[in-house]
């Protein structure tokens, strides 16, 4: 998954990803400002995080700003 923004003065703070019941599976928090374009693999050393199903993704961004987005794998 590729992940782009264009939001202007302000950086991504923190990616979290959720199973559509609201459970946690995964967070990414940045110290410093990250591209602007990222790539997530959804993935870890061991196995796919993703199995088929229905997701939500979180951007937070520095200003506090909170941004979700659904993610549908096939």
């Amino acid at each position: 998954v590729y992940i782009e923004y264009d939001y202007q003065n302000e950086f991504l703070k923190k990616l979290s990803v959720y199973e559509i019941s609201g459970a946690l599976l995964w967070i990414d928090e940045f110290t410093e400002e990250p591209s602007k374009r990222i790539k997530w693999s959804a993935s870890n050393s061991e196995k796919p995080i993703l199995s088929k199903g229905i997701y939500l993704m979180q951007l937070t961004f520095s200003d506090g700003v909170q941004v979700t987005r659904k993610i549908i794998k096939n």
